[in-house]
């Protein structure tokens, strides 16, 4: 399970505790133990989506880890933990596709500020990798740019 999942999960789990505090306290019963209860599962929420350390970031915004810092990188703010994965799985599918550093700098180009615009930036480099992969193909009949005739 993420840290993400976890987290959400404890944090289903402290609204219903507060929930029964909040109904006992509507009929008159102050109900601290409920209180108490989700106070805890909320504050443990919190540190599950609070990262273990610094965050390095590209220029363009991306979330990196070290090993996988390619070229120079500031770290400009603390995201949360949901952030960070994310980033993670689109370096990692950058990666995979083998267009890493042309996903990244396409982003930092067109100056990406939010993850739909990465997201789109990554797609554009790694659609315009697989079309020129299939312009320089050899050409058979199984090629899915011929048409019948």
């Amino acid at each position: 399970m993420s840290k993400v999942s976890e987290a959400i999960r404890l944090r289903i789990a402290a609204a219903n505790y507060r929930m029964a505090a909040i109904e006992g306290n509507a009929l008159g019963y102050p109900d601290a133990e409920n209180t108490h209860r989700a106070d805890g599962l909320e504050d443990k929420a919190a540190a599950l989506l609070d990262p273990d350390e610094p965050v390095t970031f590209t220029a363009a915004g991306e979330v990196v880890t070290r090993h996988q810092l390619r070229s120079e990188a500031r770290i400009v703010r603390t995201p949360g933990i949901a952030a960070i994965e994310a980033g993670e799985a689109r370096i990692n599918l950058l990666d995979k596709a083998h267009v890493l550093a042309m996903g990244l700098d396409l982003a930092e180009e067109v100056g990406a500020t939010d993850s739909r615009q990465k997201m789109l930036a990554h797609q554009l480099a790694l659609m315009h990798t697989k079309i020129f992969e299939l312009m320089n193909a050899p050409e058979t009949n199984a090629t899915p740019l011929n048409k019948p005739d």
